[in-house]
């Protein structure tokens, strides 16, 4: 029967893959064609005053929710209404904004490229201009809300270590007063001898005095030098000082290696020098302010002492001692508080100009031209592969019909006789 009509077979066989290629080839055609355009974000975890983690000073790294969390604030209807606006996309697609906000969300994917702090954002569209803007501006939006953000609470954040900066600058003024009013209205005996502890006195007068006609007389670098060399409590820039020399010494190493005036790098570099350099410059403010309350202090301790020697109370000085050494440790402990504040609060600024923005952008999203979507290549041969298979199989059931339909000659005949 089947060698009787080999022929279908070699029909069939023929006829099914070509006929498998042009149902597949008007399938794809009629499919809508849909372009992809992707982008590359580098995004860095949120910096926080008063969170560093390290000695070095860098902020936590990423915890396990950090990207799920960025990709919902990617698609986030903030985000999304952004890009709406930006792009008129309403009046683009003729659609109100709830829908316009559906079709987009729908068109965006985000993916984080693994063992990196990269995302990716590929947005999918049946037109390669519309997906190229899109995914251009869902990139800026989301940039812009996370600057935003991110300023917002790091400025809160620094606000609030400013507040307590100057609460604890009216601390110290208040202990400061204390102490001041103690040794002024009272007959205060020192522990050590009286002659010795004018002698000393006098000696702080005098170099109080020096380092503040030092500071007046000196500026440029010659100043700063100076002045990060006073061992003094309060004095924030022998910790700014060798910062500002380690960022200028960058820039230098930055411009040997060829690079312009206009890169981002030297751009970066420069800004931050500025910034450290009136840092310094409000640190000398300060740092004159410091130096003229100890010498007040010690002319006026100058002062008690001599009329002391000249006038000494033994009942007195037992009693009045004790008040003074609780006084003066207050003092100093309020002080180191408030240097280490300052230390902080300077610190937080600086790391705030290195850290930069949070979003870096490292690939621009370009047109497509040739569409992901459909598959022309796999379509073609699974529409091959189908139609070879029918081929084969299409016979199987063909010739016992037609073997039903044309018996084979003589089979009449015999059945006749």
């Amino acid at each position: 029967m089947f060698k009787r009509f080999w022929w279908v077979f070699l029909i069939t066989l023929i006829t099914g893959p070509i006929l498998g290629l042009l149902t597949a080839g008007v399938i794809t055609y009629i499919q809508p064609k849909i372009y992809e355009s992707t982008t590359t974000l580098q995004v860095r975890p949120a910096y926080r005053a008063g969170e560093i983690s390290s000695a070095s000073g860098t902020p936590e790294g990423f915890s396990t929710t950090f990207f799920p969390t960025e990709f919902e604030v990617i698609k986030a209807q903030k985000t999304l209404d952004a890009v709406i606006d930006r792009l008129d996309l309403c009046n683009r697609w003729a659609l109100d904004r709830d829908s316009a906000r559906s079709t987009l969300a729908n068109s965006i994917q985000t993916e984080n490229i693994r063992g990196t702090d990269l995302i990716e954002i590929r947005v999918r569209f049946t037109n390669p201009d519309d997906a190229q803007m899109i995914a251009k501006e869902l990139a800026a939006a989301y940039s812009e809300r996370r600057r935003k953000l991110e300023a917002a609470r790091t400025e809160q954040a620094l606000e609030e270590l400013r507040d307590a900066v100057q609460t604890q600058e009216k601390t110290v003024e208040e202990k400061r007063e204390v102490l001041t009013t103690i040794i002024r209205d009272q007959s205060i005996t020192y522990p050590e001898d009286p002659s010795k502890a004018l002698a000393n006195s006098l000696e702080r007068k005098i170099e109080y005095e020096n380092q503040i006609e030092n500071l007046l007389k000196y500026d440029g670098d010659q100043l700063m030098t100076y002045a990060a060399g006073l061992q003094l409590p309060e004095n924030i820039i022998r910790t700014l000082h060798p910062q500002y020399l380690e960022a200028k010494r960058n820039l230098d190493a930055l411009e040997l290696a060829g690079l312009g005036d206009s890169h981002p790098n030297i751009k970066q570099q420069r800004e931050l020098i500025e910034g450290m350099r009136k840092d310094l410059d409000e640190g000398v403010v300060a740092l004159r302010e410091t130096l003229r309350a100890q010498l007040e202090l010690a002319t006026e301790q100058k002062a008690r002492l001599e009329k002391e020697m000249k006038a000494r109370s033994g009942s007195n000085s037992s009693s009045k001692a004790p008040s003074f050494d609780e006084a003066k440790a207050e003092f100093e402990t309020a002080q180191r508080l408030l240097e280490k504040l300052k230390i902080k609060l300077v610190g937080e600024k600086m790391q705030r100009r290195i850290t930069g923005s949070p979003i870096i952008i490292h690939a621009e999203p370009i047109v497509s031209r040739a569409p992901i979507s459909p598959k022309v290549g796999l379509n073609l041969a699974i529409g091959l592969l189908a139609g070879l298979i029918t081929g084969l199989l299409v016979p199987f059931l063909a010739i016992p019909m037609l073997h039903k339909l044309l018996p084979p000659p003589g089979t009449e005949k015999q059945a006749a006789s």
